[in-house]
């Protein structure tokens, strides 16, 4: 499944606060997806990677998320900040600081949700020396070839900040009337 499709999934949700709106949108989103990509689908969906009990995180605070937006965009460090206080979302930042880069990705791909998901979770399990030029690094090589929304969709979901409102109740929702 195309990353692309998923972004165009939340920006609605995130258009809209009518619950079965959203529970509808996230229905035919999963009767779009392969029986390979609803786990994973699933828990991006509501924000995580894996089952919480299990306890595996992303690990990339807002500091390290702006080092690799500054990298992919071009901008400083404190262009990216500032652009985050005036939004108050890092997300929206990204999305509106790659829409104004200045110089194109030569090998950009289409990103898949099997990528995206495989980069975080190679993200979440880096550790030792260096581990944090890793994530950087990895979370930069995903918006090196995300188009500005679906910047802003990979930079909430490292944060673990969605702001759509879907819960678990909405997932099962959305499962029970999938066609």
């Amino acid at each position: 499944m195309d990353f692309s499709l998923l972004t165009q999934v939340f920006e609605r949700i995130e258009a809209t606060r009518k619950r079965l709106e959203y529970t509808d949108e996230l229905a035919r989103l999963f009767a779009q997806a392969k029986p390979s990509e609803v786990k994973r689908l699933t828990y991006l969906c509501n924000g995580i990677l894996v089952p919480q009990h299990l306890g595996v995180e992303l690990g990339i605070g807002d500091k390290l998320a702006e080092q690799s937006i500054s990298i992919v965009s071009g901008k400083n460090v404190s262009d990216v900040e500032r652009v985050f206080r005036r939004t108050g979302d890092l997300g929206s930042a990204a999305q509106e600081l790659l829409s104004k880069k200045t110089q194109l990705t030569l090998s950009a791909q289409a990103l898949s949700l099997e990528k995206v998901y495989d980069n975080f979770l190679r993200i979440a399990t880096a550790s030792g020396a260096g581990s944090q030029d890793v994530k950087v690094k990895m979370l930069a090589e995903l918006l090196s070839n995300a188009s500005p929304s679906e910047a802003k969709v990979i930079v909430r979901l490292v944060q673990g900040n969605l702001r759509m409102g879907v819960g678990e109740s909405t997932i099962l929702d959305a499962f029970s009337v999938m066609t």
